[in-house]
Order: C-alpha cells, then structure tokens, then sequence
C-alpha cells in the first residue's frame, strides 16, 4: 500500500465524523500485544444526534514509531471496534481516510452494535422512567426512582474487565449502587449495593434489564 495513512489524520478523522455529538469522556493508549503496538481509543456515553452509545472503542495497529496505522495481511486499512461487551469485536476494510470516516459514522449513526451495548445505551437514556414505568404497571406505590447517574470509576479498561458502575437514588433518600460487569465470554453479574449489604445477580445477557433492577430495588429497599 503506497500512501500510509497517518494516526494524527485518523484522530482529526473521528473528530470530524462526530462534529455534533457529545461525549461524556474519551481517551486513547497505546497497547503492546504479541509484539504489535495497538492503538486503542475509548468512548464513555457518546451522544449522537440519533442515538446513545454507553461505551465502545476503536483498534488500530500501528507502527512502532506511533505515525501510522498498519495493513493486514492482505495489505488493507483496517479498523475493529468493540461490537459487544462481551469481548466481541467487528472488522471494517476501508480504502482511504474519507472511506474511515464514512464507514465510523455508518456505525455510531446507524447503532450497528450488539444487544447488550444497545440494551445499557437505551436504558442509561430515561433509566428513572423506564424503572419507574415498572413500578406502576406491578402496582408498586411506595418507590420511585428520583435519580440516576452513570459513574464510569476506570474510564480506561480491558474488555476482559469491563464493568459499568451506576449510581440510583430511591425516593429521594437513599442511594444504590448498581455495578454490571462481564463474567467469562457471556455472562453477567449484576451487583446492588442496597443498605451496605451486597445483592449478586447472575445474567446471561441483559434483555430483562429494567425488570431485574426494579425487583431487586423493590424486594431489598428498606430491609
């Protein structure tokens, strides 16, 4: 491939790609593996103009120098970006930095990601009406979820340990934290921290999401 494609055009790229988005946080490091030097960058509740993305991130493998990206094999650009949180990355072939562009905005835009990161990124949008929408359609009066926070505690992570940390106000009084984390390649726990004692949900996706939070909240709040 003649024209190598710089890492500083592939930030200035993204950048561009996502002009009017809103980003809660994101960063970038560089990682030694097997011997390749991987630039891996990390978005934390990215906001588009369409949709929400709670968290992904972008890998390139670069030159040992950190100036340019590197082909595969086959002598193609390429780019993975994490598909699902479960480890699960997907590969994009582009021709050049616009073809980048196109094809990163064709993700976010168009939410091109796996059921468990589309499940957190629908949830963390109105998590309090979602939970409390629960609450009145099980006849439960006395709750109500009166705040809701996303408190990412290592922005920074592996994908192996990969977690999601959440701060829940009840009744505008008490405070529960909700920590969702990666068990394995498929499973979940889900840990409530509910009057200093410890609650462990075992999941093996998310799809439930709003249903197991509201009956843990209602079947320990108070006890």
């Amino acid at each position: 491939m003649e024209n190598k494609i710089a890492i500083r055009d592939i930030e200035t790229a993204i950048r561009e790609s996502m002009a009017g988005s809103e980003i809660q946080f994101s960063d970038s490091v560089y990682e030694e593996k097997g011997g390749t030097l991987r630039l891996i960058i990390f978005f934390n509740k990215l906001f588009t103009k369409t949709n929400v993305v709670l968290y992904t991130k972008l890998l390139f493998v670069v030159d040992q120098n950190k100036e340019y990206i590197l082909p595969n094999k086959e002598n193609q650009n390429f780019f993975k970006y994490l598909f699902d949180i479960n480890c699960q990355y997907k590969m994009k072939i582009f021709d050049d930095i616009n073809d980048f562009k196109t094809q990163w905005s064709d993700v976010v835009n168009n939410n091109k990601f796996g059921d468990n990161i589309k499940i957190l990124s629908e949830f963390i949008k109105q998590p309090s009406f979602m939970v409390n929408n629960w609450f009145n359609e099980n006849n439960i009066k006395d709750i109500s979820l009166t705040g809701f926070k996303y408190e990412p505690r290592i922005k920074v992570m592996p994908c192996k340990n990969l977690s999601f940390h959440f701060v829940i106000n009840v009744n505008n009084s008490e405070d529960i934290e909700l920590f969702i984390r990666k068990e394995g390649k498929s499973d979940f726990v889900l840990t409530f921290n509910i009057n200093g004692k410890n609650v462990d949900i075992e999941k093996s996706n998310l799809s439930d999401l709003i249903r197991t939070v509201g009956e843990t909240i209602k079947d320990n709040i108070g006890k």
